[in-house]
């Protein structure tokens, strides 16, 4: 049974996309003087079709990107057809085509050093995103009811290890010439994540197995520090007061 709406879950639909297309599909991030740059002006009109959507769209599509992530197996499985759930991404109506054309693009058009450009570019702003979304969730803590509390906090705490993935990701990224693996699959995993997260919002997966989720994905950032910057946000997402 899908949850009651709510400010956290009305608003974040659109955050949530651009995340998920960010986490997968780098070169959808791209800004216009990046293209320039590059020379690859020509795919800018792709970019406008997958992240100029409306809202009732890109719910839609979130909605349907979920359906890919809503069976009852192991969180890790996911790991093992990671580029099987990318070729379903590029079937999804309306998008898939463009998503298609943007990752060939991303492997076949640009350099070593853009790819790196774009993705790092990609990761910036899928955190950004993702703070976005938690601010939404936070919204609605202090009005959340007995019956979904268990879940806000489950929710809160998707949210903050989807955090920790992305600074991660940041992190193993070091290399200008190259897009590190280990990067890439902490992105997989934060994309995986969030599916899930959403999925689990819908009605499509128990919250029980969500919290199994974040517990598979939790050794892989143990040791991933927050900039201090960020403190005041961490002790909003943990529930204190900064």
């Amino acid at each position: 049974m899908r949850q009651l709406e709510t400010s956290y879950s009305i608003n974040a639909s659109k955050e949530y996309y651009h995340s998920l297309i960010g986490s997968n599909f780098q070169l959808a991030t791209a800004e216009k003087p990046l293209l320039k740059k590059f020379r690859k002006a020509q795919y800018q009109r792709h970019i406008d079709s997958v992240m100029g959507l409306n809202w009732e769209e890109m719910d839609k599509l979130v909605d349907t990107l979920t359906d890919l992530v809503a069976e009852p197996e192991d969180f890790s499985s996911y790991s093992k057809r990671a580029e099987i759930l990318v070729r379903k991404f590029e079937k999804v109506e309306k998008i898939g085509d463009k998503l298609a054309v943007l990752r060939t693009a991303f492997e076949k058009r640009l350099s070593p050093s853009q790819q790196v450009a774009v993705y790092r570019s990609a990761i910036a702003k899928v955190r950004g995103k993702l703070w976005i979304v938690h601010s939404h969730a936070r919204d609605d803590l202090g009005t959340v009811d007995e019956e979904n509390l268990e879940s806000m906090i489950i929710t809160k705490q998707v949210l903050y290890q989807c955090l920790k993935l992305a600074r991660a990701a940041e992190e193993e990224q070091t290399s200008p010439a190259r897009i590190d693996k280990k990067s890439t699959v902490f992105m997989f995993y934060l994309s995986m994540l969030l599916l899930r997260l959403e999925a689990a919002r819908r009605g499509k997966i128990e919250y029980a197995t969500l919290y199994k989720d974040l517990a598979a994905t939790s050794p892989l950032t143990k040791n991933i520090l927050v900039k201090e910057e960020e403190i005041g946000t961490i002790y909003d997402i943990l529930g204190f007061v900064s």
